[in-house]
């Protein structure tokens, strides 16, 4: 989603497609903000101002990964999942619509423990569903020493 997090899971990605020599599939989903979260003056839903911008930010990020994997000679597909209101569920449903996605990267946010418990970790929710194998890709932040 353009934080540091699905920055490292693509770069990482895209090493594995590079020395494999694979298919690399760049999916983005974008969860709508309901209406109550949205407003009443912006009416919320998938045609509200806020979710047109990210679904517009999301496509702009997929060119410029799609662009990288060109530039790498990198074979891929990218795929936008618009205005889900279930994103991590809307992205496991995609993974099963798509077979030969053997495995998955995904970035950390790098969430507090109260955040995580609340919002619940993507990650988390993908390697408990997903129909492939997940790996986690950690930022550079996410890594602390080890406390005794």
């Amino acid at each position: 989603d353009g934080n540091a997090g699905g920055d490292v899971a693509f770069e990482r990605a895209c090493a594995f497609a590079s020395a494999n020599k694979c298919k690399l599939f760049v999916l983005h989903s974008v969860e709508i903000i309901p209406f109550w979260v949205a407003g009443a003056a912006s009416g919320g839903g998938k045609d509200d101002p806020v979710n047109l911008q990210m679904i517009q930010r999301g496509k702009e990020l997929l060119v410029k990964y799609k662009k990288i994997c060109q530039e790498r000679e990198i074979d891929n597909q990218v795929t936008i999942i618009e205005g889900t209101d279930q994103p991590k569920e809307a992205v496991v449903t995609f993974l099963e619509q798509t077979p030969e996605i053997e495995l998955l990267f995904v970035g950390t946010r790098g969430l507090g423990a109260i955040k995580r418990l609340v919002l619940g970790s993507f990650g988390e929710f993908l390697i408990r569903h997903a129909p492939c194998d997940v790996c986690v890709c950690k930022t550079p932040h996410d890594t602390h020493p080890h406390k005794a």
